[in-house]
């Protein structure tokens, strides 16, 4: 009986309050002023307060939700002291001038869900009609005013002054706009100490996932697969000693490659951020997430100006399949008198009278002419015209200068007709007109672009299922084709063979590291980026593991197709297969396509299509990354205006992205490219990525990234580490200092190689190149000074943010606990900071002011 006798008194009690709750949203606004504000403390911790079970401290400093014994053995007016002591140091103080007033009292009840706050409160007025935001949970003051968050951070309520100069609607509207909110729920509600304002959070627009697990991997395996493991690789490789050049590049790979590319796999993926905001783990050095964006913005525009011209040469193998390729014949509008497609004699096989007439017209015959008398000089013979000259006397060093410098049919349709540099000698003093024909395939690449990128992870997620496959097909087929031909064995033999003293050069060990460097794509920000959108369990160490191995596989495997087909070129050409080798675009768009011209019928233009298609398939899939880092590094740094509008930023990003390359398609645009491409992704990828491991292993700390890994991957021995900490912590970084000095030693001004002669830059063009190296490092520096005034000195800028860890509350454990969950269990609740949480989540409380009015969300 007298337990339902208390429950009657307290269901009495709990209707009273909503009968005087319901009567002051009724009345008319009192008028007058009121001096009390919630108290504003820097206080964020837990703790237990003198003779209470515990305390938590809410989202707003100063208000403390409070549970107490029923039997209270201090008196109520020290335990207030106490309690505000605890809260500030300077509150003691004014308790002895406001006393009662600056605690509001419970009730003294046990403990319970239904047990109210405590709240602090002091006299201080700060500048009315007036709003201040502070924080990343939306708490702001508006005049005398509070906020906290309510339920799962939805909503907040503000306690607004009555004494406005401006409507009630404007004060809305800048809280809304101040807080990033959007609807009210609640009208203005009358209140002593001002007006009741309730509105509903800005829902954040999410930043996406990959909606399956081999979205991640192709796309992976495409941004590290790109370009250069077709043109660049096999180049080195038979250049630094053939088979022997495997062996630095597989210790490269395992004491710089994988490490870092499994240090930016876990730290994107760790706390789902882009290269920008993840650096929360030291806001010190956010300038390197920048200058991640800036060279990855850089390499996009001249890379997509690559992907242009393998747009126009399959466009133009399409259209040939029924005919002849244009670098077939030597009888276009293009071609010179110097267009040779006939391949060269061999002259072991003829005889003297045959031979001579070879070469006689391999050579100019009016310079002939004028070298009769230094022939009769050199050889003690009195002739009297270049008829009369032997073999011997035409392949002297007399006669050398008399050679006729023939161009095949595609060198001549790459520089005449493609790049029509003949229009523009002067080089970067004048790149002449634009190309109208280049434009529209550049127009055409980065539309294609935008369309996959338009809706994020979730459409170029996709795409990669195509682009990142397709590649190894074409390579099957070519490699196929490549063998059936006659000189191909030489070809191979020549890409393979070992030349062990050549490993025993400084130079090759440092074209094997950056080769590994650039071909893994570590430091672009792309890794980053492309993490960020797994799920927070996904198995990074077998990601990094099997990417990087395909990427090294591939770029061996891609070399017996390529040199299958120069080999083949080599014979019917009478050249030695070192004389067709090259690199870059010499080898994708002039010695690739002169020995695919000399296949059979009808395999030229179709082998062609689909060469030109692969080069377009494997620049697609980088240029997806390093947009998307580009892109998404924005948008996470403002989320609220780019977010809700990707498609639309996605599509400005590409626009500007094609307009910063119309110089590229200008008649000189290939060494505008040049340039770009000799410094824009250099010496500043290597020391980004240099400072990013200092920040985290050596600032962050590598034991807490270690904690990190194993949060999302499980526990592991610590035999395993002893890999990951030696190469992180030295090895590494030792080995990326290796290849900034190496590069340094070897280091040439930027030149362009033309049939001509080789073009060398002028003095201002070096300028620029250099800018564009520095620019990302003065990023860093930037940021460093930038964050270092921002957060009030270097030492509080090093240290990780509240918010670094993982995204979603699920995923926070241990030391990431989310806040706002309290366990009013324990003596000392972990992670009780919500004051909107008292007891079980979902049951939120508004604190009570001195009027005893208690508003529940």
């Amino acid at each position: 009986m007298p337990k339902r006798k208390g429950m009657n008194e307290r269901v009495r009690r709990l209707k009273k309050r909503q009968r005087m709750r319901d009567a002051r949203q009724q009345q008319p606004i009192p008028s007058g002023d009121s001096t009390e504000q919630p108290y504003q403390s820097s206080a964020s911790s837990c703790g237990e307060v003198d003779g209470a079970v515990s305390a938590a401290l809410g989202y707003l400093p100063g208000q403390v939700s409070m549970g107490f014994p029923l039997k209270e053995e201090k008196p109520l007016a020290r335990m207030q002291a106490s309690l505000c002591e605890k809260m500030h140091p300077n509150a003691l103080s004014s308790a002895s001038s406001q006393g009662s007033r600056l605690c509001a009292q419970s009730g003294g009840m046990a403990p319970s869900p239904d047990s109210p706050p405590w709240v602090c409160t002091s006299p201080r007025v700060p500048e009315p009609d007036t709003v201040h935001v502070s924080g990343s949970a939306g708490q702001a003051q508006l005049g005398m005013s509070s906020s906290f968050i309510g339920d799962e951070s939805s909503k907040i309520q503000i306690d607004a002054p009555r004494n406005l100069t401006r409507t009630k609607n404007a004060m809305i509207n800048q809280i809304c706009e101040k807080l990033k909110f959007t609807t009210v729920l609640d009208s203005l509600l009358p209140r002593k100490t001002g007006f009741l304002v309730v509105v509903k959070a800005k829902e954040e627009i999410e930043r996406g996932n990959w909606t399956g697990k081999l979205d991640f991997i192709l796309s992976c395996i495409g941004y590290a697969v790109g370009l250069g493991n077709v043109w660049r690789f096999p180049y080195l490789c038979y250049r630094n000693g053939g088979g022997a050049f495997l062996v630095p590049y597989a210790i490269m790979l395992f004491i710089a490659g994988i490490p870092l590319f499994f240090f930016e796999l876990s730290f994107g993926q760790f706390a789902s951020e882009g290269p920008v905001t993840v650096w929360k783990v030291s806001p010190f050095f956010m300038g390197i997430g920048w200058a991640m964006c800036l060279i990855s913005a850089m390499v996009s525009i001249y890379y997509n100006v690559i992907i242009m011209y393998s747009i126009y040469y399959m466009f133009v193998s399409f259209v040939s399949i029924d005919t002849t390729l244009p670098w077939q014949t030597c009888t276009n509008i293009w071609n010179t008198e110097n267009c040779r497609i006939k391949p060269y004699p061999k002259l072991s096989e003829l005889n003297e009278i045959n031979k001579t007439m070879e070469l006689i017209g391999l050579n100019d015959k009016s310079c002939l002419n004028k070298t009769v008398d230094d022939v009769n000089s050199l050889f003690g013979t009195s002739l009297t015209s270049y008829m009369e000259f032997n073999s011997t006397m035409l392949q002297s060093n007399v006669t050398k200068q008399c050679e006729i410098k023939f161009r095949t049919a595609s060198e001549e349709f790459w520089t005449r007709q493609v790049l029509q540099l003949q229009e523009t000698p002067d080089g970067l003093y004048d790149i002449g007109d634009v190309s109208i024909r280049n434009l529209i395939c550049l127009l055409f690449a980065w539309i294609f672009i935008f369309f996959c990128l338009m809706k994020g992870v979730k459409s170029s997620g996709k795409v990669v299922y195509f682009t990142a496959t397709f590649p190894y097909i074409v390579l099957l087929l070519l490699l196929i084709r490549g063998v059936t031909l006659e000189g191909y064995y030489d070809g191979i033999l020549f890409y393979i063979i070992p030349k062990w003293e050549e490993i025993s050069k400084p130079k090759v060990w440092g074209d094997a590291a950056t080769q590994i460097f650039y071909s893994l794509g570590v430091a672009f920000g792309g890794l980053l980026t492309m993490a960020s959108y797994n799920k927070f369990k996904n198995n990074t160490l077998r990601d990094a593991l099997l990417v990087s191995l395909i990427n090294c596989s591939t770029s061996v495997f891609a070399g017996f197709a390529i040199f299958s087909l120069l080999g083949h070129m080599a014979f019917i050409t009478n050249r030695l297969v070192e004389e067709v080798a090259d690199s870059g675009p010499g080898l994708a768009f002039v010695a690739y396509p002169e020995g695919i011209a000399k296949l059979a019928e009808p395999w030229p233009p179709i082998v062609a299509f689909l060469f030109f298609f692969m080069i377009f398939t494997l620049g697609l899939d980088s240029q997806f990354a390093m947009m998307e880092t580009v892109i998404s590094g924005l948008s996470d740094v403002f989320p609220y205006y780019l977010r809700k509008h990707k498609t639309l930023f996605t599509f400005v990003a590409c626009m500007i992205g094609f307009l910063l390359g119309i110089p590229q398609v200008c008649k000189g645009g290939i060494y505008v490219l040049t340039l770009m491409d000799w410094y824009s992704g250099s010496y500043n990828l290597m020391i980004v990525s240099l400072c990013e491991l200092v920040a985290v292993c050596y600032v962050y700390g590598v034991n807490n990234f270690r904690r990190d890994i194993e949060m999302m991957l499980g526990g592991f021995p610590n035999v395993f580490w002893v890999y990951w900490y030696v190469t992180w912590c030295f090895i590494t970084p030792v080995a990326i200092v290796f290849i900034v000095i190496m590069s340094g030693i070897t280091y040439a001004p930027a030149y362009y190689t033309k049939y001509e002669g080789v073009y060398t830059f002028p003095d201002f063009a070096e300028g620029l190149g250099w800018l564009m190296v520095v620019s990302p490092l003065a990023l860093i520096v930037g940021g460093m000074i930038v964050q270092s005034i921002r957060y009030g000195g270097v030492a509080k800028a090093l240290k990780a943010q509240p918010d670094w860890g993982p995204a979603l509350d699920e995923n926070r454990t241990g030391r990431y606990s989310p806040r706002g969950e309290p366990d009013f269990s324990k003596d000392e609740p972990a992670g009780a900071t919500n004051l909107g949480y008292v007891g079980e989540k979902g049951r939120p409380y508004v604190v009570n002011d001195k009027n005893g009015y208690d508003h529940r969300l």
